[in-house]
Parts: C-alpha cells; sequence; structure tokens
C-alpha cells in the first residue's frame, strides 16, 4: 500500500508540530523557574561548632546558608530542652532564645550559643547527647519550608586536633613559654642582686 502525500492535511501537521513544541518550551521554562526557585531560597541549617582555640566547648547554631532571607524562624527541640547540668544557666538561655519565632535571619548570619562550656567535664552539657531539633521558616510571599537534624554532642567531644606553631593558638603559647623563661630570669636577676647588696653591707 503506498501513502498518498497529496492526502495529508500539512496545516495540521504543523498545527500540531507547533503545540508539541510550545508544550515542550512551557516545561523547560516551568522546570527553570522551579530550579532558580530553589536555587535562591533560604536554607536554615542547625549544627554543633566547637569554638576556634578551644577545647571542650561546644556551641549550637542556627544559620541561614541560603541565598535569601528567612523569615519566622521557628525552631523546636525533642526531648524538649529542660534545665540540666551547671543549673541549666546554659539551657536557659536557648529556651528563651527560641520561645519565639525569630523573626528575620539574612543570608549567612547565624545564631550562636554556647552549651558546654567546662574544659574539666565534657559531660557537663546543658543539652541531651542525642537531640533531635526541627525547624520551619518562611520566604517572603512564598510557602514554608521544614527541615530536621539530629544532633549528638559526643561526636563533638571525641575530636582531635593538632595546634600549628603559625596558627595564633601556637603563637601565643610560644609567646607565653618565653614570657615564662623571662620572668624566671628576672627573679634569678633579682635575687642575685638581693645577694650582692646583702653582702655589700
Amino acid at each position: 500500500m503506498e501513502w498518498d502525500w497529496n492526502a495529508v492535511d500539512w496545516t495540521a501537521v504543523g498545527g500540531i508540530s507547533a503545540a508539541a513544541t510550545a508544550l515542550v518550551a512551557i516545561g523547560a521554562l516551568l522546570a527553570a523557574s522551579r530550579d532558580s526557585r530553589e536555587r535562591t531560597r533560604p536554607v536554615i541549617v542547625v549544627e554543633y561548632r566547637v569554638p576556634p582555640f578551644a577545647f571542650n566547648r561546644l556551641d549550637l547554631v542556627v544559620r541561614n546558608v541560603g541565598a535569601s532571607t528567612a523569615r519566622n524562624i521557628r525552631v523546636t527541640f525533642d526531648p524538649p530542652l529542660s534545665d540540666m547540668g551547671r543549673d541549666g544557666i546554659l539551657a536557659r538561655s536557648v529556651i528563651h532564645r527560641y520561645a519565639q519565632p525569630i523573626t528575620v535571619l539574612g543570608p549567612g548570619q547565624e545564631l550562636t550559643n554556647s552549651v558546654q562550656v567546662d574544659e574539666n567535664d565534657p559531660s557537663d552539657c546543658d543539652v541531651p547527647d542525642d537531640m533531635v531539633v526541627r525547624v520551619e521558616y518562611d520566604r517572603r510571599w512564598r510557602r514554608n519550608y521544614k527541615d530536621t537534624f539530629r544532633l549528638q554532642t559526643s561526636a563533638y567531644f571525641d575530636h582531635t586536633s593538632t595546634r600549628s606553631s603559625d596558627a595564633p593558638e601556637g603563637r601565643l603559647k610560644e609567646i607565653g613559654d618565653q614570657l615564662k623563661k623571662l620572668t624566671a630570669i628576672m627573679e634569678a636577676l633579682h635575687n642575685e642582686q638581693r645577694r650582692d647588696d646583702g653582702d655589700a653591707r
């Protein structure tokens, strides 16, 4: 059977082709718009952080790592924070800070609270070892976002580190050692001077 090309309605074929092209273009535009929206959204992260030049200390940090402003940030803890260790002073400051939603947190901004400061006793921490933090927040004129973070303090207290002599901490230690030596020399000179003065009498 031979196809009768003269019987084909080329106008209809062109119309179908144009419609298909339009649908593909619309799909691409929607995907690009969704991708652009995701790239420019706020992203709130909750994490623990060991402060620089500190040992067996821990901070709770809520920060916006996204490209736009987060609004109406609600942070909740499971189990709920209660007064623990050190009379709960550090925990109470966290509870007070997140009792109400945080109105605005811009890109790169962060909120920091110390939750462990006793260098001699890492277990004396004002938050549970295993805790789930839930965060909800909005973007202006957009739907709200939700995320969950499981935080474990023990993972941070078991860390090890090295001290470089070129780093500020290493330089400060070197300066401290030199001052101790200088103090010892000065005391020796002072004692020798006192002996000389005694002999002169």
